[in-house]
């Protein structure tokens, strides 16, 4: 009623509450009653349609709090792409957001212009291109010299871009396990020049003329060192003069000691029978290696006493113009181990798995498949962190992965990821419970589809309508909205004609005459939740005033409610188990191993260490009472059933004999689970569900040393476990 009040009302005809003008601050408010709200006080923001953190200044609203997709600063070139820092201006940027960057993030060194995808790879140990490979396809080819005499071995080359030590550019070397000279006049003796296909020695004393040499024989007196002896010999001729001899020489001056009497023939170059010929039906057969890798070609052989260079004494080679590489899961990709018959592609990172070699395509799986190096590249997928738990994902907060990772969603849609947002279908900046991806920050909206009911609205008397939200229709109003006599001032429910205080209380779960009893000065009974319908409950139970119907019952004291014949009514029989719930197993105590607890209580009867559980049933045919060695005892009283084998230690030395680590005896459908630990503790191996096909090998299938071990057997869906040291012999 005061005329200086905001809220003055002249038809006022009581004193209410006046709102006086004051101070405007942004609060969506007139304060200061001038009829405008929030005038000069509101703060400017600019859209972000990118969402990458920076504002348009062309596109800006004034508001008191920062709206959703807006920003407080206008530092965007571009609202319509995200673009990126490109420090080193090649046109090409780095991951990290820029207002006014460029469009791609693709730059893998954006401190240095000369590293970008659109620079061509040079060799310099560098990944020029940004492809994540290093020199690709721009490295030379060196080869190995092993006996450094400056050239290569064909077969041992390497890709780099200097020569490292020990290799040169050229694959000259015929033998690169020797140094070999040049022979000129092509008499098997070499000058002092080194030569990549030559021979062993360098003795040649003029490796122009092939008759001089240390093999030939001197010729005195004529001026010429025929022998490279560093002597031009006088006329006396040495020699075999015994004319016995194989070798007997007529022009022999000088008996030397040469001669060789006939014996029988040997493999040594000789002729020791002297009939004429040299190491006649001798000599050895020996195959041709021409691409030296150890086996000999069938087809092309020499015979000797002792292999010649390039000669083998095996014919096992398929095909003796290439190496060949073993394929032990043959998938035409080999390993590095050189055989006689097997693949030309030695390639295969994985030769023990056939979905793994260079020519498979790459599946997202955290493994190699191509052998190139790179574990699932370009296959991984996008995820969006969810830091609200709302299934929507920040676009601005990524991941890549096979699977989606605990914490993110493979969609980029949520507006706000810092909390929940909520459906508001009528627009009245309340929502309800539905969570979306782009809303608003209230779900108490208790009719979203009316703009004019949110828990922010008057609550309007004599409409039957909750404007306010807070659960009252007409609060503050006295009204009959029911017609039943009473207002909502004493009527505890205005629209339901059948409750208000003259009401009679009736069994519903309902206070009908709102005295603030519910059911009250009604006939009660006690209801026993009963599982088994057997009429027996639990224990479990309620008072009410009606009867809850099936699954109750208003006896108790039922031992086992999961089980329809077990119950204070059935008459006991002897089967470990207390039928007639008195608390008497079989009503006669027995107590097989003495230790105090009566058979049928006791988990373990014959305390063999095998639950009852597992022994009664042992074979898993669903029929109790087993027993296992035919005794006549069943396995819960026969401590000698049923025992679980498990081997001290086995022999995997590949003779077929004690092979696997085998465990027998074992309960029907067992689950074990193996774990190994060598004598410093450290765990060697480990299988979840063992199925007996453990070799003695570790946990990335290499073969253990022979020596002591230490197990750990569990049968996890038996409650049992077994530990005990284990020894493996080779």
């Amino acid at each position: 009623m005061d005329s200086t009040a905001c809220n003055y009302n002249a038809a006022a005809e009581a004193p209410g509450n006046c709102d006086y003008p004051l101070a405007e601050i942004c609060n969506g408010l007139d304060d200061n009653c001038n009829g405008e709200i929030d005038e000069f006080v509101q703060n400017t923001y600019y859209a972000d349609l990118d969402a990458d953190g920076f504002g348009d200044i062309n596109s800006s609203v004034n508001a008191c709090e920062l709206p959703t997709g807006f920003v407080t600063n206008s530092d965007d070139c571009d609202d319509s792409a995200i673009t990126y820092v490109d420090n080193d201006g090649d046109g090409f940027g780095s991951t990290e957001l820029n207002g006014c960057g460029v469009e791609n993030a693709a730059d893998c060194n954006d401190s240095d212009s000369l590293i970008s995808p659109a620079v061509a790879e040079i060799c310099d140990d560098i990944d020029n291109n940004c492809d994540s490979q290093v020199d690709e396809g721009v490295q030379n080819v060196y080869f190995a010299d092993a006996d450094a005499d400056g050239f290569g071995d064909l077969n041992n080359p390497i890709f780099a871009c200097t020569s490292p030590t020990g290799y040169v550019g050229n694959s000259d070397d015929c033998d690169d396990s020797a140094i070999t000279y040049s022979d000129m006049d092509g008499d098997g003796y070499g000058s002092t020049m080194i030569d990549a296909c030559g021979v062993l020695n360098h003795s040649d004393c003029n490796d122009t003329e092939a008759l001089i040499n240390e093999g030939q024989a001197e010729v005195c007196g004529d001026g010429i060192d025929q022998n490279c002896d560093g002597n031009d010999d006088i006329c006396i001729v040495p020699g075999c003069t015994d004319a016995l001899a194989c070798n007997y020489d007529a022009t022999a001056t000088d008996d030397n000691g040469s001669c060789i009497l006939p014996t029988a023939e040997i493999c040594n170059g000789l002729d020791d029978n002297c009939d004429g010929q040299i190491d006649e039906g001798v000599q050895i057969i020996y195959y041709a290696d021409v691409d030296g890798d150890g086996f000999g070609d069938l087809n092309n052989t020499e015979l000797a006493c002792s292999p010649s260079t390039g000669f083998v004494s095996n014919a096992d080679d398929c095909d003796d113009t290439a190496w060949t590489y073993e394929d032990l899961d043959g998938d035409g990709f080999g390993n590095a181990n050189v055989i006689a018959c097997g693949v030309y592609d030695n390639t295969d990172c994985d030769d023990a798995n056939v979905n793994v070699n260079p020519g498979v395509v790459e599946i997202c799986n955290h493994l190699d498949e191509n052998c190139n190096g790179e574990i699932d590249e370009f296959v991984l997928n996008t995820y969006y962190q969810d830091a609200d738990g709302d299934s929507f994902g920040n676009a601005g907060a990524t991941i890549y992965d096979c699977s989606t990772p605990s914490g993110y969603v493979d969609n980029a849609d949520d507006c706000d990821d810092s909390t929940l947002l909520y459906e508001d279908v009528d627009g009245d900046g309340y929502g309800n419970s539905n969570v979306v991806a782009c809303g608003v920050i209230f779900n108490n909206d208790c009719n979203d589809n009316d703009a004019i009911s949110n828990p922010g609205a008057s609550e309007i008397c004599g409409n039957a309508v909750d404007e306010n939200c807070d659960g009252n229709i007409n609060e503050n109003c006295p009204v009959d909205m029911d017609g039943d006599g009473f207002d909502n001032t004493v009527d505890c429910n205005d629209l339901n004609p059948n409750i208000n205080p003259d009401a009679a209380d009736v069994c519903n779960d309902i206070d009908d005459n709102c005295n603030g009893a519910i059911d009250e000065n009604l006939l009660y009974t006690i209801y026993y939740v009963d599982q088994d319908g057997d009429n027996y409950g639990a224990g479990i139970s309620d008072t009410l005033c009606y009867n809850p119907g099936v699954g109750f019952s208003t006896q108790t004291d039922d031992c086992n409610d999961d089980d329809a014949n077990i119950n204070p009514g059935v008459v006991e029989t002897y089967n470990f188990i207390d039928d007639d719930c008195n608390g008497i197993v079989d009503d006669n105590f027995v107590d097989t191993d003495g230790d105090g607890m009566e058979n049928g209580t006791d988990a373990d009867d014959d305390n063999d260490g095998l639950l009852d559980t597992v022994e009664d049933d042992f074979n898993g045919d669903g029929i109790g009472g087993d027993d296992c060695d035919g005794d006549g005892i069943p396995n819960t009283l026969d401590a000698d059933d049923c025992e679980v084998f498990i081997p001290e230690g086995f022999s995997p030395n590949g003779d077929g004999v004690n092979e696997f680590f085998e465990l027998q005896q074992l309960p029907y459908a067992a689950i074990v689970q193996l774990e190994v630990y060598n004598r410093w503790g450290a765990l060697v191996y480990d299988s979840k569900d063992y199925k007996n096909d453990w070799k003695g090998t570790n946990i990335d299938g290499n073969d253990l040393p022979a020596g002591t071990y230490y197990y750990v057997v569990r049968i996890d869906n038996k409650a049992l476990e077994f530990t005990h040291n284990l020894t493996i012999w080779r």
